[in-house]
């Protein structure tokens, strides 16, 4: 049962345990002359006991019980970290329902489903998470990298220019540079050709030693 199906339980039994209080109350009014009002108690009793303070109780720490979106974040963290990427997929679905503003959930669902190569999806969970924090350069980065995967070059370049103009000098700059040129390499005119060559030198000027730095070396 979600929260709301809880709390509207809560309050219907909270409704019956007014209505109960109320007999109660009528049946304690002169108890001493109204012998035959004792039934009527124990049942207002039974009645307040049995379907609302009990269940009332119960459905509260039901619902203090439920794990957080944070921790539900970090149990699907824990999933990607050894693999289970489907497995993580619907621990961060959870997790993004529970709480739409969990930029963390929405970050790691996108990297999941890259994983998996469900790009369409992954470039929908970036945007979520980019929603939340507009200039993360990380993200920024991923979702270039997620559009740049599907061939969609034009809105590649959109993120990987955002963090190069962000931080021109920084570590993911290095990156956007790298992914930039690939793109600019694509087009094959004379023009492209020199944007993507002065972004592989500052891609190594940036980062010498990166993994990509190989493959950039090749193509000056």
């Amino acid at each position: 049962m979600g929260q709301v199906g809880v709390l509207s339980t809560i309050l219907s039994q909270l409704v019956i345990g007014l209505a109960a209080f109320a007999v109660v109350r009528w049946g304690l009014r002169d108890f001493e002359g109204r012998k035959k009002n004792a039934l009527a108690v124990g049942t207002g009793l039974t009645v307040f006991l049995g379907t609302w303070l009990v269940p009332s109780l119960q459905a509260i720490i039901q619902v203090i019980a439920q794990p957080s979106a944070a921790e539900i974040t970090r149990e699907a963290d824990r999933l990607h970290a050894i693999g289970q990427f489907e497995a993580s997929i619907s621990k961060y679905i959870e997790a993004t329902g529970k709480d739409p503003k969990n930029f963390e959930a929405w970050e790691g669902l996108a990297i999941s489903q890259t994983e998996l190569q469900k790009l369409d999806d992954a470039a929908r969970s970036f945007e979520a998470a980019l929603a939340l924090r507009q200039d993360n350069l990380v993200t920024l980065s991923n979702l270039g990298a997620c559009y740049l995967k599907q061939g969609k070059f034009d809105k590649a370049l959109v993120y990987f220019n955002r963090v190069v103009a962000a931080a021109p000098n920084g570590e993911e700059a290095a990156m956007a540079y790298y992914n930039r040129a690939l793109i600019e390499q694509e087009r094959k005119d004379l023009e492209s050709t020199k944007k993507a060559l002065a972004d592989y030198y500052k891609s190594l000027e940036l980062a010498p030693n990166s993994s990509y730095s190989v493959n950039a070396k090749l193509q000056i």
